[in-house]
């Protein structure tokens, strides 16, 4: 009889079986794939794997091929831990005639899945085993979490021991309905909590390319300054009263003096405006573009993603800040 060996392929985490999404839990289940060829090791043997739906990646094979070397059974969101691992192993032998009974036949150019009766009977007879070890598992129980809870729990300074703390206190809020259940709540499992503080650091990022700009800004603008009162014929203005009044040393104020920009470019030259969109206080500084209209674009993609989340607006940028060119 064919070996069926067992591969996890997700680590076993208590809430691996969900995920949250707009398309709820997803359904779970263990399936059998059989190769179509004699194994030449054990990497070609038929295998039993957990899987969210019937459609994981089999190198070279369509949709239709996969389907047709699957044989799925349906589990409820049950706890994962070693146990479950260890339960497969044990039920691998019963899939064995399943793989053996199972062919694949070509009608009307799509592969269709065949089952002798022996690996029908075969099938079923792991189902139950299955199901029935299954049954008086501990589960996953969601609940939702509301919204208000969330926020301002995750910053961008949030470390992952902060983040499993708070994942915890969460849940501790919350206890299971029978001893033993895991509890999961709905877009608060940790990946979820590490996706908030990943935005929020974007956010500080985006922040600090915003201040940069910003600062080159004011610095050219202030070496513009320097240089057109170099000019003026006025005794007040040396290189030492200047110096005063921009509280940089003599040196820097002479050497600014002596040159343009640092990438060469005459002043005159350099771009007075950018745009971009802001929502609420938040100011797109990555999306950053001397194109109003693609300015205008990103500011309604914003606002269709966010219909009822506040002010979604165009603003442009002269060289000392920002100020309102639309709101949308």
């Amino acid at each position: 009889m064919v070996q069926v060996r067992v591969m996890l392929l997700a680590a076993l985490e208590p809430d691996w079986l969900y995920v949250p999404g707009p398309e709820g839990v997803l359904p779970a289940g263990v399936e059998l794939f059989v190769p179509d060829a004699e194994p030449t090791d054990s990497s070609g043997l038929p295998f039993l794997c957990l899987q969210y739906d019937s459609h994981h990646r089999v190198e070279g094979l369509s949709t239709a091929d996969r389907e047709a070397r699957t044989v799925r059974w349906e589990i409820p969101l049950i706890v994962l831990n070693q146990e479950f691992a260890d339960l497969l192993v044990r039920l691998a032998p019963l899939a064995a005639p399943v793989a053996e009974g199972l062919t694949v036949e070509v009608s009307a150019g799509r592969a269709v899945q065949r089952l002798s009766e022996q690996a029908r009977n075969a099938r079923e007879r792991f189902g139950r085993e299955l199901a029935a070890a299954l049954a008086d598992r501990p589960r996953l129980e969601i609940h939702a979490v509301p919204k208000e809870q969330m926020s301002g729990l995750v910053t961008a300074d949030t470390d992952g021991t902060e983040l499993a703390e708070i994942l915890e206190r969460l849940r501790a809020a919350v206890p299971p309905s029978r001893p033993g259940n895991y509890v999961v709540l709905d877009y608060a499992t940790e990946r979820h909590l590490e996706n908030l503080r990943d935005d929020a650091r974007r956010q500080v990022r985006d922040q600090l390319a915003h201040t940069a700009r910003q600062a080159n800004a004011h610095r050219r603008a202030r070496d513009r300054l320097l240089r057109r009162i170099s000019d003026w014929d006025d005794a007040d203005d040396t290189g030492r009263g200047l110096a005063k009044l921009t509280d940089l040393s003599h040196t820097a104020v002479q050497k600014i003096l002596r040159q343009n920009d640092e990438d060469g470019t005459p002043d005159d030259d350099l771009p007075t405006i950018e745009y971009t969109w802001r929502h609420n206080d938040y100011i797109a500084s990555s999306d950053t573009t001397a194109d109003r209209t693609k300015a205008l674009d990103a500011a309604r993609e914003c606002r269709k993603a966010n219909p009822a989340a506040g002010i979604v607006a165009v603003v442009r940028r002269h060289v000392t800040g920002w100020e309102l060119d639309q709101q949308l």
